[in-house]
């Protein structure tokens, strides 16, 4: 006797991604909220929506994505960060070609300085660093902002060891004064500098 199984297997074939609203097959716009990344509506059927959506509305919908980015900007920058650690080419690449497509983007974000502000402040320093006058270079990160830590306000443009030296002098006058202090100091000693004295450390 020959018995035959009529169990349907199960299918392993993976599905097409379908739109929720019209039935089509895509593409579809990325949704960080939903567990596979991508939204239920395809582009087409978003846009129309948008398109369609009354000022209210669109004020409201702003409100409910800036809540869901506070509720979960950890998960968010925990996700980011592991995209940038898995593609690190393909991040380069993207990197490039924003900027190049934005040129001024990072110092508009950053200082709300357009290039044109850059360029200005460059010539009225004549191309040169503010503190050390060695030429600023272009290419690269030739060029640093310097800015009040406290209240943002640009100071002006540095080298990348001047910009670095203020970082680590913490932006102190009192420091910066007392290393001048002690370099004159050290250079008046001769091989074998002496700290000045009548200085106390800070407790």
């Amino acid at each position: 006797m020959i018995t035959i199984n009529l169990a349907t297997p199960e299918c392993t074939a993976p599905l097409a991604r379908r739109c929720s609203r019209c039935g089509g097959e895509g593409p579809f716009k990325k949704d960080r909220k939903r567990a596979d990344g991508l939204s239920s509506w395809c582009k087409a059927c978003n846009a129309r929506q948008s398109n369609t959506m009354t000022p209210e509305q669109r004020a409201k919908a702003r409100v409910r994505s800036a809540a869901w980015a506070e509720a979960h900007r950890e998960e968010s920058r925990a996700r980011a960060r592991k995209w940038i650690a898995d593609n690190p080419v393909r991040n380069r690449a993207t990197g490039a070609a924003y900027r190049a497509r934005n040129p001024d983007a990072w110092i508009r974000r950053k200082y709300g300085m357009t290039q044109a502000d850059l360029d200005a402040l460059l010539a009225k320093q004549g191309g040169c660093c503010a503190i050390c006058r060695n030429a600023l270079k272009r290419e690269g990160r030739g060029i640093n902002v310097d800015h009040d830590h406290v209240t943002g306000a640009v100071r002006g443009l540095l080298c990348p060891a001047c910009n670095k030296g203020l970082g680590l002098f913490r932006d102190s006058i009192e420091s910066l004064s007392n290393a001048q202090a002690y370099l004159r100091a050290a250079s008046d000693a001769g091989p074998v500098g002496l700290m000045p004295g009548g200085r106390t450390c800070r407790t």
